[in-house]
């Protein structure tokens, strides 16, 4: 088994919960999203993020696509840790 398994809605990273993972984290760094909701699922080979603001987003095209990229370069950044062969 890998270091990181989800099994139903109980996830553990090498023996501490995700929730452990959260709650430490939320206590070392101040809130920069305040009234955001994130919501992560996984599904197999799936990741699965739902980002609820407190407020409507509307982007131009050049906007979005900026959004885009930053989100694509920060998701890389966390998930190459799972990626072996990098």
């Amino acid at each position: 088994m890998s270091p990181f398994y989800c099994r139903n809605k109980y996830c553990s990273y090498q023996g501490t919960t995700m929730r452990d993972l959260i709650d430490l984290i939320e206590s070392k760094t101040k809130c920069q999203t305040p009234g955001a909701n994130y919501k992560f699922e996984t599904h197999g080979k799936k990741v699965v993020s739902t980002i609820t603001l407190p407020f409507t987003l509307e982007l131009s095209e050049d906007e979005f696509k900026k959004l885009d990229d930053e989100l694509h370069d920060a998701l890389e950044g966390v998930f190459k840790q799972f990626f072996k062969n990098s």
